[in-house]
């Protein structure tokens, strides 16, 4: 990992997050790759957003996955180095990519880069040198750590959005606390987790929680994101 960071093995890959507004107009999704395109067609106000992730590649070139390292690099402090590489390599990937649509990048945040109490000096110097719209980041954080460390990282997160970036909570719907906490919580984007996602088609109990977890984000002023879709 230390040797992938000195030499700049990373890789980035970017998910799209589809808008939904006018997908009836298909009438069979299936698998079709082309379904992003068409949307973005039928929004042109909307961003292209993307969901930033990590891979690695080892001495052969081969593309590791993160469940293959992350949790190496948590055991040994090395994921605030990590994340500080994809925020940089990110923010550099949005003053290249410039063009007629705006782009807006989702980055995950790991614990160990939310203990740092220079990680907005970080964010804010990326900004300033490559010269990026604060509005096209969005910083995403799980929801079982903002529920644990709420009180230590409102001045972080409200740095943040201070600064224009926005906030989106992952795996939200996973915790009993969630609803205690959800005016407290600085974030603009809800993340549904994909376990809930994945029961929609045949569980009545799943669509119920999903419905009530949406109808609860609007009454507070937050989108969603709906994970797993596939």
């Amino acid at each position: 990992l230390e040797e992938a960071l000195r030499t700049d093995r990373f890789v980035l890959c970017f998910q799209p997050m589809v808008p939904l507004a006018g997908i009836e107009a298909d009438r069979e999704l299936g698998s079709d790759h082309d379904l992003w395109e068409r949307q973005l067609a039928r929004n042109p106000g909307s961003a292209a957003k993307y969901e930033v992730l990590l891979r690695m590649r080892d001495a052969q070139g081969e593309l590791i996955a993160p469940g293959a390292f992350l949790p190496t690099a948590e055991r040994f402090g090395l994921m605030a180095e990590i994340d500080r590489w994809v925020i940089d390599r990110a923010m550099r990937q949005l003053r290249e990519a410039r063009g007629g649509r705006s782009i807006v990048l989702a980055i995950n945040l790991s614990a160990q880069s939310l203990a740092q109490e220079n990680l907005l000096d970080y964010v804010t110097d990326r900004l300033v040198r490559y010269n990026v719209d604060p509005a096209a980041i969005v910083f995403e954080i799980t929801e079982s750590r903002a529920i644990t460390e709420i009180s230590g990282m409102q001045k972080l997160l409200a740095g943040l959005r201070t600064l224009g970036c926005r906030i989106a909570v992952d795996d939200f719907g996973t915790g009993f606390s969630t609803f205690a906490y959800l005016r407290q919580l600085e974030a603009d984007y809800l993340k549904i987790d994909g376990s809930l996602i994945q029961g929609l088609p045949d569980d009545p109990l799943d669509r119920a929680v999903v419905s009530a977890l949406t109808s609860i984000a609007r009454a507070a002023g937050k989108r969603t994101v709906a994970e797993c879709v596939e």
